[in-house]
């Protein structure tokens, strides 16, 4: 994510974003959808936010959590970036 030309410029707007752990209130389940070779993929948003948790909110980072058939992790996928609020 942070090698993406989209990142690169968002840091010109907002110079300390980084990715933040999302809300996770135990109701909300990310999405999920069958992966390469029998797998599952776990969709999930990330907020991005410029320095605290009280700054600026400059959109979101989405990724993918991979895992094979049998449960076993292998690895998280750069989706995109969603842009930051009006």
């Amino acid at each position: 994510m942070r090698q993406t030309p989209q990142f690169k410029d968002l840091q010109f707007q907002f110079p300390q974003v980084d990715v933040w752990p999302g809300d996770r209130d135990g109701k909300t389940w990310p999405n999920s959808q069958t992966g390469p070779n029998g797998g599952i993929q776990f969709t999930v948003g990330y907020p991005l936010i410029n320095g605290c948790h009280a700054c600026a909110h400059a959109g979101s980072a989405v990724f993918t959590w991979n895992f094979t058939a049998q449960g076993k992790f292998i690895g998280t996928t750069f989706v995109g970036m969603t842009p930051p609020p009006l």
